[in-house]
């Protein structure tokens, strides 16, 4: 399998994530679907991002930082099985998170903080039985902690701190014994 490395210039990011019909003919057509890796990080570009990127099935990792990228994070998402890493964070995303997040088995660091995303943390996170990093500072979610996440038993890290979530944190996550750190709030709790 061949891997690529993708830094695109503002011009093409713009025109990736604005004209969703480009986005097959971008990544198939140049890159077979052969992509592993974009980055996209701190370009100064903006759009949407498009509901084809569910058609990077062979994607690994996906960094959109630092960008005014607004919008939706597009519910085809869950069909990017290959997936391990995932960061939309200092962009200006609104809406939910999508509970697809959850089909997302190889996940094991996901990055959505830094944005405007609110509603709640969908309990199909939970799922994700190999995530080590969780980071969702600085959104406006409500609601508590779920209990689920008690399930991620490989979780590392947990970034929940200054959201507008409420409730207690779920004793089960207590007992996670991978656990290294818990930023809720604005206090680090261990």
């Amino acid at each position: 399998m061949k891997v690529y490395i993708v830094f695109l210039s503002a011009f093409t990011f713009s025109f990736f994530i604005s004209y969703s019909e480009c986005i097959v003919r971008l990544f198939d057509q140049d890159f077979e679907d052969d992509t592993t890796k974009i980055e996209f990080g701190r370009n100064r570009v903006s759009g949407n991002i498009s509901s084809e990127i569910g058609l990077l099935t062979r994607l690994t990792n996906l960094w959109v930082y630092d960008n005014p990228v607004f919008g939706t994070i597009p519910t085809q998402v869950g069909l990017i099985k290959a997936i391990n890493q995932f960061s939309l964070c200092y962009d200006q995303l609104n809406g939910t998170i999508p509970s697809e997040f959850g089909k997302l088995t190889s996940l094991f660091k996901l990055w959505l903080d830094n944005n405007q995303l609110s509603g709640t943390i969908p309990t199909e996170i939970g799922l994700l039985s190999d995530l080590l990093v969780f980071s969702v500072h600085t959104n406006k979610f409500q609601g508590p902690i779920p209990s689920q996440f008690a399930q991620l038993t490989m979780l590392n890290y947990l970034w929940v701190q200054n959201t507008g979530m409420s409730g207690d944190i779920p004793s089960e996550i207590g007992k996670l014994e991978a656990l290294l750190r818990l930023y809720h709030f604005i206090f680090i709790l261990f």
